[in-house]
């Protein structure tokens, strides 16, 4: 892992002439750099320019390191083994600040993943938002100091504001999740059964107050798109349909795109009814909303219908571009295979 870690280290390094602003590089998610200064003339030469140690490895519990940095202006944002924060000079490794966001709490060896962070400006205005468990957290990119008027002293608790009590349910976030104007739109991993699980919705946040200023039902409320499809009120009771491979937005369209996972439990349908044939009764889809409102745009089936298979759709909706005069969404799943679908106009 460190080995890796180092190489990675030294692919960004050589790579920071170019920003890599998003956890997928675009918003898009096309995870690909238009770069040209390493290519498959030169790859074989690379060697390592620097190695940062992050020192917070941890054997018991175990750690891991999941994260895709950002780099933007010469500066990479990474996270570390126990869910730190920090920015360092991408060409040199130096540091310029940490934050540790466990520094006064009594867990003195933290575990989790983290998959990265999520960057925001405006003018001289520059935010670092991040996840660790069910709290969200925006940084000064500056100084790596908490924002105080974001949330509560720069904290937001993500288990409320769902519309539902989910008090000793598991629910937190992994994946960074995008960013649309002034909107920060974030998915949730939960718990997939046999006991009860907190629902998946996703949700908007005002990046400057943290407010929360949308929420979408991937498990439909009375009135709402599939709602018929699930046996009577089983948003009060079901879970899981959640979003926790992370988001992908079209920012022309103002569209965001999310692929969700199965609903709880996984591998029985037993309680959900024998249909569940539209969105968002059905599992495994890929979604479209519209991001300044979070309104349901459309959706397709990945799976077919009452899934209890567990196969949620791995990753975010991916946009590229196929020989065809349309874009296309594509989406990778979790038995590794693939789908496309054309965008709507």
């Amino acid at each position: 892992m460190r080995k890796l870690w180092a190489i990675f280290l030294a692919l960004t390094a050589a790579l920071c002439a170019a920003d890599w602003r998003y956890y997928g590089f675009d918003p898009g998610n096309s995870r690909y750099s238009p770069d040209k200064q390493i290519n498959t003339s030169n790859v074989n030469r690379l060697k390592v320019a620097w190695t940062w140690h992050t020192g917070d490895k941890s054997a018991r519990p175990a750690t891991q390191i999941q994260c895709t940095p950002l780099v933007i202006d010469g500066v990479m944002y990474v996270t570390t083994a126990q869910l730190k924060v920090a920015a360092l000079r991408a060409g040199t490794g130096a540091v310029l600040w940490t934050f540790d966001p466990f520094a006064s709490s009594d867990d003195k060896k933290p575990r989790g993943v983290l998959r990265g962070v999520m960057f925001w400006s405006a003018g001289a205005q520059k935010r670092v938002f991040f996840t660790y468990r069910h709290k969200l957290v925006g940084l000064d990119a500056v100084t790596g100091k908490p924002v105080a008027g974001f949330g509560d002293n720069g904290v937001v608790d993500l288990t409320k504001g769902l519309d539902r009590d989910i008090a000793d349910l598991a629910y937190y976030v992994t994946t960074p999740g995008v960013i649309y104007r002034d909107l920060l739109i974030l998915g949730s991993t939960t718990g997939e059964g046999p006991r009860p699980a907190a629902p998946g919705r996703v949700r908007a946040f005002d990046v400057l107050t943290g407010k929360q200023k949308w929420i979408f039902h991937t498990i439909p409320h009375p009135g709402e798109f599939g709602y018929e499809t699930w046996p009577l009120d089983a948003y009060k009771r079901s879970g899981g349909t959640n979003v926790w491979g992370g988001l992908s937005l079209d920012l022309k369209r103002g569209m965001v795109f999310l692929a969700t996972g199965s609903p709880t439990f996984d591998f029985y349908g037993g309680d959900r009814g024998e249909t569940n044939l539209a969105f968002p009764g059905g599992p495994s889809r890929r979604v479209g909303l519209r991001s300044p409102h979070g309104a349901f745009a459309g959706h397709r089936e990945k799976e077919r219908p009452h899934d209890r298979r567990g196969r949620s759709s791995l990753e975010d909706g991916t946009r590229v571009r196929l020989r065809s005069r349309h874009r296309q969404i594509a989406v990778r799943h979790r038995r590794e295979t693939h789908s496309g679908f054309r965008r709507a106009r």
